[in-house]
């Protein structure tokens, strides 16, 4: 398979047509901004709630159903929320914003108080200082915030249509509810097939960071919304509601947003409850345990590790999109930050592996090392499953004494120790490992021919005794068995099968799975559930419900680990650059893999010599794999 050289006209021609894109879709943003807001919404909206979706479909409801139900129950939290919480809310904040000068001028007064002559004796400055310089402080603050508190109140009146908001919203986000699924395939099936792997790797860790803010960071600022304003409220705080809102909904800015809502709720406090220090401490213990949940609770369970956002990076998005496109700019300003940012990280490790960097990354010099990509971008090339660096590997083969192979009798192993497991693998060898605790009883292995699949099904069946069934002819007696053991069809979908038996055997798996953990059914797959041309309604509908699990053609890092297996299991010491070299030109598929190294093996005995690049390079010449 021929990998195509760095070239600088190749890049220029990348870089102008990203360039443009950009530019199109920044003047997009600008001309349609005052309309955007509705449709940002409504998309926002069923991103959030499309594995809610996903999770009503696998326990048998039909997309459309589930749609409408979680949208129903959506709304009419909603509706609720508008009505009794929102007129709080408004009243606070503009009872607030007129009583701000008032609360300035009394801590002023606190400020003046005789009795901080205290600070002098200890510290050695002047209260009148300290009383300027906070004075001065406090009231160009309360400038700034009173400014921004009414900036957003006009500018969110003005921009938010109410019709429009309440109205389009809802529909857009039911409409895309119900084609989500659909439109990621659609997208997908637009990727250059070259660069199918890269882009979706590329999108999963887009998706993970999106979703860990506005899935699991939204829920996160949602509950710590909740808790604030109740705790502040039941302490008796003016503005309670308000201020414990407006502290959980900034608190996805790492430190200030906490910062932000305890120095407001310390300000009032000391203004109501001083010299009653007890209650302004009981405010600040609201703060402070609010934090301890955050850090040891919510933020493990919700958001888990970190998905890349630096906090300045992150307000630099707030302020930079906010400032270009208003209100609407600052909703989609988080999600754009996360994806940029693992774009960002993908051009820098793209950088710092090309030939722009260091002449000796170039893939065209067969005398090069491996160019493996590291799945977790540590920078530190290793094997994931196996726990196998990749640099002691490569050492110990290039030190290992040479040999003259010998003609024994070879089988290759097919254990579950045996696999090598990297980013192109990994999900469906989790989902291998996780059996029987899988989120479907019913799970589909798809992949493109030579990924692996059924090396990774003989694993599961030989572990869990599976029975193997002809997906062309699924028994009675197959369908009766799920209540005993584990079901295996292998490569399904590409043909003609049974769809009547398929529909059973689903049915009688999800019946006994629902009795307890165990009854199971994988199938393999080249092509995705939605391309297996089904013509029976019902069974399409339990399709829907099953679990998808991609694996994807193998990467550099998956081949050169198989192709050193394979010749050490022969007892055979083959150079890296060799296996280099056929990597970057051999069909990306194990099948293949498997054939050179037999070949290149026995072309070896009966020449009597080792393994070379001249030796692969006519075996692959031989096998049309010559690239």
């Amino acid at each position: 398979m021929e990998v195509e050289s760095f070239s600088g006209a190749s890049v220029r021609r990348q870089a102008g047509f990203w360039l443009g894109a950009m530019a199109f879709f920044v003047l997009f943003l600008v001309v349609f901004s005052s309309v955007l807001l509705p449709f940002v919404a409504g998309m926002a909206l069923a991103y959030f709630l499309d594995p809610v979706a996903d999770r009503l479909e696998k326990v048998g409801l039909s997309r459309l159903a589930a749609s409408i139900v979680i949208l129903l129950i959506f709304l009419m939290i909603l509706i609720i929320g508008l009505m009794i919480v929102v007129p709080i809310l408004a009243t606070q904040l503009a009872d607030f914003i007129s009583n701000l000068p008032g609360y300035i001028t009394q801590l002023q007064s606190l400020l003046a108080n005789r009795d901080s002559e205290w600070l002098k004796k200890y510290i050695g400055i002047d209260s009148t200082v300290i009383q300027q310089n906070l004075s001065s402080l406090l009231q160009q603050g309360a400038g700034f915030l009173s400014t921004l508190l009414q900036s957003l109140w006009n500018s969110g009146k003005s921009l938010i249509d109410i019709a429009g908001l309440f109205v389009v919203t809802p529909v857009v986000a039911f409409y895309m509810l119900l084609d989500w699924d659909r439109m990621v395939n659609s997208i997908d099936s637009w990727v250059p097939r070259k660069q199918l792997h890269t882009v979706r790797r590329i999108a999963r860790e887009m998706n993970a960071a999106v979703a860990g803010f506005i899935r699991g960071q939204g829920t996160l600022c949602l509950i710590l919304g909740t808790y604030y304003a109740i705790g502040l409220t039941l302490t008796g705080l003016n503005f309670g509601l308000l201020i414990g809102f407006f502290a959980g909904l900034i608190s996805f800015i790492p430190y200030i947003g906490s910062f932000v809502g305890l120095a407001l709720a310390i300000g009032v406090a000391l203004v109501q409850f001083w010299p009653d220090w007890i209650m302004v401490c009981t405010v600040a213990a609201v703060f402070f345990l609010g934090q301890f949940i955050e850090g040891n609770i919510l933020q493990p369970k919700l958001v888990g590790s970190s998905v890349g956002l630096h906090p300045v990076w992150l307000m630099f998005a707030l302020f930079a999109f906010g400032s270009l496109f208003g209100f609407t700019g600052m909703l989609v300003a988080v999600p754009a930050a996360a994806a940029v940012g693992v774009l960002v990280r993908f051009a820098l490790n793209s950088y710092l592996r090309s030939p722009m960097y260091d002449p000796a990354n170039n893939r065209s010099n067969p005398d090069a090392g491996p160019l493996i990509e590291a799945g977790d971008n540590t920078g530190r090339e290793k094997w994931d499953g196996a726990k196998i660096r990749w640099d002691l590997m490569g050492a110990a083969m290039h030190d290992a004494p040479r040999q003259i192979p010998l003609n024994l009798e070879h089988q290759p192993g097919y254990n579950r120790e045996d696999l090598i497991v990297t980013a192109s693998n990994r999900a469906a060898v989790d989902l291998i490992d996780r059996w029987p605790n899988w989120l479907s009883p019913v799970t589909i292995l798809a992949g493109p021919t030579g990924a692996g699949k059924t090396h990774l099904a003989e694993i599961w069946r030989s572990g869990t005794d599976a029975l193997l069934v002809d997906p062309s002819n699924i028994t009675e007696e197959a369908v009766n068995s799920a209540a005993e053991r584990p079901v295996l069809i292998d490569n399904i979908g590409a043909e003609a099968f049974d769809e009547t038996g398929l529909f059973h055997l689903i049915n009688s798996v999800r019946q006994h799975a629902a009795q307890g953990p165990g009854p199971s059914l994988l199938m393999t797959s080249r092509l995705w559930p939605a391309n297996w041309n089904v013509k029976l309604p019902d069974l399409a509908s339990r399709l829907k419900a099953a679990t998808v699990v991609e694996i994807a053609e193998p990467d550099d890092m998956l081949l050169s680990g198989v192709i050193h297996k394979l010749f050490a299991d022969r007892q055979v010491s083959v150079e890296p650059h060799v296996v280099s070299y056929l990597v970057s030109r051999m069909e990306r598929s194990l099948l293949s893999a498997i054939q050179i190294v037999d070949r290149l093996d026995r072309a070896a005995l009966e020449q009597k010599s080792r393994i070379t690049r001249a030796l692969a390079a006519q075996i692959l010449a031989d096998m049309g794999q010559a690239g």
